[in-house]
């Protein structure tokens, strides 16, 4: 792993991929990564998103064309917990 913020992305079927959050990741490219991880084609890959849950519990969509670092994760945890969902 590069060095950065670590991160968890639960996918669907509730495997988990761990990346390491840098300044230039983008959502595009953790959206990518999940994608080939499942194995999903270009047409289904659209349908999915990026999510995480933030202090007070309120769910948030990440915007694709945003970097990682752009958004205020929970801070009382280490690890950047992050949801590919539909």
């Amino acid at each position: 792993m590069h060095e950065g913020r670590p991160a968890t992305v639960r996918l669907l079927d509730g495997e988990c991929l761990e990346i390491s959050v840098i300044a230039r990741l983008s959502v595009n490219d953790v959206l990518t990564l999940a994608a080939h991880h499942c194995r999903l084609t270009q047409p289904d890959a659209r349908y999915f998103g990026l999510a995480f849950i933030d202090d007070n519990d309120h769910y948030h969509w990440l915007q694709p064309g945003k970097n990682l670092l752009d958004y205020e994760f929970p801070s009382d945890k280490a690890v950047i917990q992050l949801s590919h969902n539909v």
